[in-house]
């Protein structure tokens, strides 16, 4: 809908590159490279790792914190909810989003993030806006205002405040948010998040609302059928230890369910929290490490856990995404987990990105509104203007 035969993407805090995965799978679906990720940005080793071998054209900076001067770094160190913002949009505290080696960060056109949930998800610390992970919050909110990418999706949990985002960008960005589980996709793992995109305010917005997106899906996928049958092979004993045995036996004793895939790293029995609901379904946190099988009486491969949300590590999944077999089998087990639940639901991310290049028109009546309280001659202009040419038939616009 927007003049642009392709967008320049960029990805912050998105683990092993779900956004990425899910740009190639519509670039198979539509033909050409609609959405092209140029930049990301992930402090994990082992995402990193992965992430550079199944995107090696994507430049990615180490860590955020390097972007804010070592003098203001020092200073947040320990300090206050209510003085952490302030030092970090202090106007004297330039940001570098320049490295030596890695050149220059974009945000692009448009941005995908999924800021740390740590301090946020029931399965951590929530703390909340008094968390550590606030900081790196705060920096990335101050670069991606000092940048305004037209488009921004941001993926967390359910509890992350919405309020919290409308305090840092209501003034320059548009706010719409839905939450989407991973199971309406007849994924089997329970993937509860809330996605937020955010148009910038005189350029763009969403002409259908992003609620919407649900009701769709559900008219789509009629049956919710899980994808065990799709990548599980029966009879194949993966070597669990006596001791995860003896677990996986107690799960049973506890639910009493001998169809679902049961996660052992929860503590059913500690924490009363029931790792499933229905057939086949269960909760992948980051802290994941077996998820055993009653039907085949065996643990999930690493292959099968990424294949539970939307990953190509199964050829069938690689061979529909037009993407390389993503392979987890040489990280340790605890690794594995951690990566793949900290990741992004492909389908999930996928859709809203689909959503974007669908629904975002330019906003013409903020650009109306702007022209009628600045008559010809009174606006400064002080860059080129961007000219949205919708109604236009040619080479430019997506199909």
């Amino acid at each position: 809908p927007v003049n642009k035969r392709s967008w320049l993407c960029s990805s912050a805090f998105s683990g092993i590159g779900c956004p990425e995965v899910a740009a190639a799978a519509i670039r198979t679906a539509i033909g050409r490279d609609v959405l092209v990720f140029k930049f990301g940005i992930e402090g994990n080793q082992v995402a990193r790792q992965l992430m550079q071998l199944h995107s090696p054209s994507c430049i990615l900076h180490l860590d955020i914190m390097d972007w804010l001067p070592l003098a203001f770094r020092q200073r947040v160190l320990g300090a206050s909810p209510e003085t952490l913002r302030g030092i970090i949009f202090d106007r004297r505290a330039n940001l570098s989003l320049h490295n030596a080696s890695m050149g220059t960060f974009s945000f692009g056109d448009l941005h995908v993030a999924g800021p740390p949930c740590i301090d946020f998800s029931p399965m951590g610390a929530r703390q909340r806006e008094a968390g550590p992970s606030m900081v790196g919050f705060y920096i990335w909110a101050r670069a991606l205002r000092e940048s305004a990418p037209m488009v921004v999706i941001i993926e967390n949990v359910p509890r992350f405040p919405v309020a919290l985002l409308e305090s840092v960008f209501e003034d320059m960005y548009a706010l719409d948010w839905v939450v989407i589980n991973a199971t309406a996709f007849g994924a089997p793992g329970l993937r509860r998040r809330l996605y937020v995109v955010m148009t910038l305010r005189g350029k763009a917005k969403l002409s259908r609302p992003l609620k919407e997106l649900c009701s769709l899906v559900a008219k789509i996928f009629t049956e919710r059928r899980s994808w065990e049958s799709l990548y599980c092979l029966a009879g194949v004993d993966d070597g669990m230890s006596a001791a995860v045995r003896r677990r996986a036996r107690g799960y049973l004793r506890v639910f009493r369910d001998r169809n679902a895939i049961y996660d052992l790293d929860q503590l059913p029995t500690g924490r009363p929290r029931r790792a499933l609901v229905g057939l086949l379904l269960f909760g992948l946190t980051a802290n994941t490490k077996f998820c055993w099988s009653a039907t085949f009486g065996r643990c999930l491969r690493r292959a099968e856990l990424g294949a539970s949300m939307g990953l190509p590590t199964h050829p069938a999944f690689a061979c529909v995404y037009g993407a390389p077999v993503m392979s987890f089998e040489e990280l340790p087990r605890h690794a594995a987990g951690r990566v793949i639940g900290n990741g992004m639901s492909v389908p999930c991310v996928g859709s809203v990105l689909m959503w974007c290049l669908a629904y975002c028109v330019p906003d013409i009546e903020s650009i109306s509104a702007t022209i009628k309280e600045h008559p010809p001659g009174t606006l400064e202009i002080t860059e080129e203007p961007v000219v949205y040419t919708a109604m236009l038939a040619d080479e430019h616009l997506i199909p």
